[in-house]
This record gives C-alpha cells, structure tokens and sequence, in this order.
C-alpha cells in the first residue's frame, strides 16, 4: 500500500472496505476482546505482512480498533468513526555520549507516551535533530535528560549549556525547567507579553 492508511482527525466517515477488512482481522487475532496484550498478539500474527502496514499504520489501528470496539465485531456499521490521536516524536536517546549507543523510539499512539517518558527517563541524553519535535525538549528538560543537539539545531537556551559533567548539566537543565518551563511560568510570560 503506497500512501498510509493512518486518516486525519476530521475524518469521521465510515470504515471504508480496506479498514473494514484490517478491523475485523484484528477481531479475529484476539478473539473479539480488547486484552492488554492486544498489541502484542498482533505483532506476533501476521497481519504486517498481510496489508503491507509499517509500525505506525499497526499502532493506528489498533488504537482505531480499541476505540471503535463493538462486541459484534461489525465495523461496517459504524457511521461516526473515532479517530485516536497519533503522535511522532521520534526523539533519540543516547545512554552514554561517549558510546553513542543510541534508541529511537517513537511515540505513534496517545496510550504509547507514558512509556516514551519511562524510556526517556532512563537515559541521559536525547539526541535532537532537523527533525525532531523540539517541544519535546520539555520532557527533556523536565526529566533531567541533557538535550544534544545537531548542527543547526536550536533549542533557545538550552543550547547553551554551562556546565561541562553529566551531572552539572543534568542540574541546569532541571534549573531551567523549574524556573522557566513550568505551567505557571509560561502562563506569566504569555499573560506579560498579552498586557504589555
């Protein structure tokens, strides 16, 4: 399949035949229930090779069939399709910088990011790219995790790190999220350039 199946979120129209058919083999994969372990049942089928779906298009349906779960299994019948949020963050950690040995991971389902921040949270760099979501930078920030950037990226003032061990910059960038990321700090600042 050339272009992705994954719809946009204004598109609420009912299942066409392909999502029907990827719907009810999903149904079939976990026996008309919605498990835990729903996720894990259907990477281990074979349902990738069977509609040609990438790792993103198999989290998207998945979510679309959690949400639009009917216990008779007829998808068809659905006239208002939910369409679950899908993300991309596509950060890279790094553990070590002087290793370089790198994880990416990417958060496609909403139910996906609590994970994101536990695998964010045990490393102690993320590697920001050209593309990487630089709001991500936050979690960064918020975590501990040191920001590296590549050429030509810029994250404000977090590029510009002081401090020259792990641990110094691990300090400054909790500093700087507590004294300029936090919900309260960035509600003052939009409230000051509102009214100044």
């Amino acid at each position: 399949m050339g272009k992705s199946l994954i719809r946009l979120l204004s598109n609420t129209k009912p299942f066409n035949r392909v999502e029907v058919d990827i719907l009810k083999f999903i149904y079939k994969v976990l026996n008309g229930k919605v498990p835990q372990t729903g996720i894990q049942s259907l990477i281990r089928s074979n349902i990738k090779g069977t509609y040609s779906l990438n790792g993103a298009e198999l989290m998207y349906f998945y979510a679309l069939y959690k949400m639009n779960y009917l216990e008779s299994g007829d998808f068809s019948s659905i006239k208002n399709v939910e369409i679950p949020k899908m993300y991309d963050y596509n950060v890279n950690f790094l553990q070590d910088v002087s290793s370089w040995r790198s994880i990416d991971h990417n958060v496609i389902a909403a139910d996906d990011y609590p994970h994101f921040l536990e695998n964010l949270r045990r490393h102690r760099y993320a590697r920001f790219t050209i593309e990487s979501d630089k709001s991500m930078a936050a979690e960064c920030a918020y975590l501990g995790v040191v920001p590296m950037l590549d050429e030509g990226v810029s994250l404000i003032d977090l590029d510009r790190l002081s401090a020259s061990s792990w641990s110094e910059q691990c300090a400054e960038v909790i500093n700087y999220y507590n004294t300029q990321l936090t919900i309260d700090t960035m509600r003052r600042k939009l409230l000051n350039h509102i009214f100044s």
